[in-house]
């Protein structure tokens, strides 16, 4: 496995096996004895370069590819990506490196590849997370961003590729690029929006929601191989995606009509990858339409849209597609009796 892994490194820097006689102690590691737990990207040291890693059962790069993460994060910045939230698109990109400089650390009989990576909490970047605009949120994110250790188990790696038009220099000036290009969000008159009415800023809100828990249920499938969770009901993903999620309010859709946010359960135990068209596949939609008439509806590539009747009618028949399903299946009860908190 380390001849495998070896040559894969060779794609980016020489391997170094740090080893004693005894070998660090986890204990050690996790205490910064060994290496050092965070990083800010600007203190990164020279040689450290950028990863997609997958490994068996962990995901990790496949989801991500799918989000438009095979466009760098640089040329995502300047326009490359179509998304209305480029921005957020770069964040997850850069959310989806590993920096490494090949290091092999040997743990009792387990050796592990030294990487950082930024553990990205998608509450950090959306709107109303820390009580600030989706605007200030995320500039405040880019400019305390950290890069902690996170060791990879060496037989777990099934895929290693070199990010190689990227480096620490762009990450350092993509993030201070996007942190100062941040647009002013203004606040509210209606009790804070002088230029959003209270229907606008409800929508806006439910809209920001969609994303947040579209986000999660990606996150989630990029830990399990790209499978989204073998679930009989909403609530079971309400139940399994809410580590990556943090706050039950995320599953608010604001609509003064009462609705909720229904998964499509065509997709329950399907490899997300083998969908077509991701940006046309409903993951995420409202049970019941505002008074307006329109649903939101949240999307297999993570936009999401209000959409009219007719743009639904469009889009609806994606909840009865038949996909190969390869997951585990979760009981029929599964997080049924869970309270958010409890």
């Amino acid at each position: 496995m380390l001849n495998r892994l070896t040559g894969l490194l060779v794609l980016i820097a020489a391997v170094t096996v740090t080893s004693s006689a005894q070998g660090p102690s986890m204990a050690d590691i996790l205490d910064g004895k060994v290496v050092p737990v965070v990083y800010k990207p600007a203190d990164l040291p020279d040689g450290f370069k950028p990863l997609r890693i997958k490994t068996s059962g962990g995901g990790g790069g496949g989801i991500m590819d799918m989000m438009s993460t095979l466009l760098s994060p640089l040329t995502m910045m300047m326009g490359g990506s179509e998304t209305k939230d480029p921005a957020g698109f770069v964040l997850m990109s850069i959310a989806d490196l590993s920096w490494s400089k090949g290091d092999i650390l040997t743990v009792g009989q387990k050796s592990f590849m030294v990487t950082y990576k930024w553990n990205l909490d998608t509450n950090e970047i959306t709107l109303g997370a820390t009580g600030k605009t989706g605007a200030e949120s995320k500039a405040d994110t880019l400019k305390n961003m950290k890069l902690t250790l996170t060791l990879v188990a060496l037989d777990s790696v099934s895929m290693l590729t070199a990010v190689t038009d990227f480096d620490k220099a762009k990450l350092v000036s993509t993030l201070e690029q996007l942190a100062s290009s941040a647009p002013p969000v203004e606040k509210s008159t209606t009790a804070d929006n002088p230029t959003l009415s209270e229907g606008d800023a409800e929508e806006t809100a439910g809209l920001s929601n969609a994303r947040q828990i579209s986000t999660a249920l990606l996150m989630y499938a990029s830990d399990y191989d790209d499978v989204a969770p073998y679930a009989q009901s909403t609530k079971a993903v309400q139940f399994v995606t809410y580590p990556y999620l943090k706050s039950f309010e995320a599953w608010s859709t604001h609509n003064p009509n009462g609705s909720q946010f229904r998964f499509n359960m065509s997709l329950a135990g399907v490899s997300l990858l083998s969908a077509s068209e991701p940006n046309a596949i409903v993951l995420f939609y409202e049970d019941k339409v505002w008074p307006n008439g329109k649903r939101i509806v949240a999307f297999l590539d993570g936009h999401s849209a209000m959409l009219t009747p007719e743009e639904w009618k469009q889009v609806e028949p994606s909840l009865k597609l038949t996909y190969l399903k390869v997951g585990k299946p979760l009981p029929l009860d599964y997080g049924q009796n869970w309270k958010p908190g409890g």
